[in-house]
């Protein structure tokens, strides 16, 4: 579409957005194989793009602190469903609307409190390494 996300939302609304989200890994299934993708938080909300990331490979869900998220987000005025609304109670929001979604979609959940991206690395490393137990 050569728009950023925040453009896609305001021309064409979420929805809109969410089906280009599925056709990308429609697409990604059909010539990827050991890729590492990181997919936007809404990402895994559609069942049918659980089942698409499933069908890629091992899915991480990296799970961070509602307040390690706002410190990360606090500014950052490119994700239009943060736009306009307290950043922290918006992030509690949708977590409470995805978490199920995102812990269906996962193989594994680390929790990356205190971690370095190293230690993130390695946490990842050693699940895939151990035959995903």
């Amino acid at each position: 579409q050569n728009m950023t996300i925040k453009d896609i939302f305001a021309n064409y609304g979420e929805e809109f957005f969410r089906d280009l989200e599925t056709k990308a890994l429609e697409e990604l299934c059909e010539g990827c194989s050991q890729t590492v993708i990181s997919v936007g938080g809404g990402m895994p909300v559609r069942d049918i793009n659980r089942k698409l990331m499933k069908k890629l490979g091992t899915v991480v869900y990296l799970k961070a602190a509602e307040e390690e998220l706002a410190r990360r987000l606090d500014g950052d005025d490119k994700r239009p469903m943060l736009a306009g609304q307290d950043l922290r109670k918006r992030i509690h929001e949708l977590i409470m609307q995805r978490e199920g979604a995102y812990l269906d979609a996962s193989d594994v959940v680390i929790n990356t409190m205190g971690m370095s991206m190293n230690g993130i690395y390695n946490a990842i490393e050693d699940y895939i390494n151990d035959g995903g137990r």
